[in-house]
């Protein structure tokens, strides 16, 4: 995939690059492929890569999006929110296993 850098600058004092970037995509991608492809795109550790907005365009096939690339791990796990670096992790952090959370259908709690 071929991503498009719109926006890329260096804030000195937070110690990252401030990216907007665009991804013409077929199918959806998840944040954690979202945050590898544009670590390899730039070049850099994917742990080191915040995806902090990730919009599809409706009838555009692209997605449009924003990532902040931090210099150290430090920096990184000091300047963002805990849920955001939860948010990127994809799951990777309790063993990459995503439950399913959903009703199969059993028995309901509600009355009719």
């Amino acid at each position: 995939m071929e991503i498009k850098v719109t926006s890329d600058r260096y804030n000195p004092l937070l110690n990252r690059r401030e990216i907007s970037f665009e991804l013409p995509v077929k199918a959806q991608v998840t944040r954690a492929q979202m945050r590898k492809i544009v670590a390899a795109s730039l070049g850099v550790d994917a742990n080191l890569v915040i995806v902090r907005k990730m919009v599809y365009v409706f009838g555009g096939g692209k997605i449009v999006g924003e990532a902040r690339v931090y210099d150290d791990p430090e920096t990184l796990t000091r300047l963002e929110p805990e849920y955001m670096r939860k948010r990127n992790s994809g799951g990777e952090e309790d063993g990459g296993e995503v439950e399913d959370v959903r009703d199969q259908g059993g028995e309901s709690d509600t009355k009719e």
